[in-house]
């Protein structure tokens, strides 16, 4: 099949090189003057063009790679050793307690915003209000008041683009507040399924980092207060992009 595909393609090219030769012979000398000149003056413009795209494309490399990163993803299990004082922001979704109350204990991110929907809104308003005290002082979008007040609450948990929409509204009011892009996290582990793809492509259209806490208890976190319970890994690494 592939010799067939090789000879069709050296008959074609074959009969439209001839086809071009022949038909360049019945042209006079003006049509085919005019033709050269048009040549040039079009070879011209797509250098003019190449050099323009360049120009852009070195001022806006860091969202290409971020757009080619799209393919693949970074560092899909490697250990989420990122500093603690670099932990600034992270988004989790909540299903059980356990798994959002391991990250608030041992990662210390200083802003969280939780995707919730009517039936883990109990226990994310628990823990906002926890640990938004001494000796944490976590600071919450939507806090507890406003998360007993059903702001921003997943209306249908199986569906993932409402999450994708609303994980993604949490970033952009990350980044307007100037945190640093390698400073957030969007964690994949807690929520129904569909919560967790439609957090993870926010993530990855925004060019930020997602991971996953892996419990070591049978697949579990039993006890949130234990650090070896849990253990966080990247599902795409994007920290060293910006």
């Amino acid at each position: 099949m592939k010799i067939f595909s090789v000879l069709l393609f050296i008959v074609i090219f074959l009969l439209v090189s001839m086809g071009f030769w022949f038909g360049a012979q019945a042209l006079s000398k003006d049509i085919i003057t005019g033709l050269d000149n048009a040549g040039i003056v079009l070879g011209y413009f797509l250098s003019c063009l190449t050099i323009a795209i360049a120009i852009i494309a070195w001022f806006r490399r860091q969202d290409i790679r971020r757009w080619l990163r799209r393919s693949h993803f970074e560092s899909v299990g490697e250990p989420f050793d990122v500093p603690e004082e670099k932990v600034g922001c992270v988004v989790i979704p909540v299903s059980r307690r356990e798994q959002p109350e391991w990250i608030l204990r041992w990662l210390k991110p200083r802003y969280v915003s939780f995707l919730y929907s009517g039936i883990s809104r109990e226990i994310a308003a628990q823990l906002a209000e926890k640990f938004s005290q001494p000796p944490y002082q976590t600071k919450f979008f939507p806090d507890s008041a406003a998360i007993k007040g059903n702001k921003f609450k997943l209306q249908n948990p199986d569906d993932p683009e409402e999450s994708k929409n609303i994980v993604s509204n949490f970033l952009l009011r990350f980044l307007e507040n100037e945190i640093p892009r390698e400073e957030i996290f969007v964690d994949t582990t807690g929520g129904k399924v569909p919560m967790s793809i439609g957090a993870f492509q926010a993530a990855e259209e925004m060019g930020i980092s997602s991971i996953y806490v892996v419990g070591t208890m049978k697949g579990i976190i039993r006890d949130p207060q234990k650090r070896e319970h849990g253990r966080p890994v990247f599902i795409s690494d994007h920290t060293s992009a910006a």
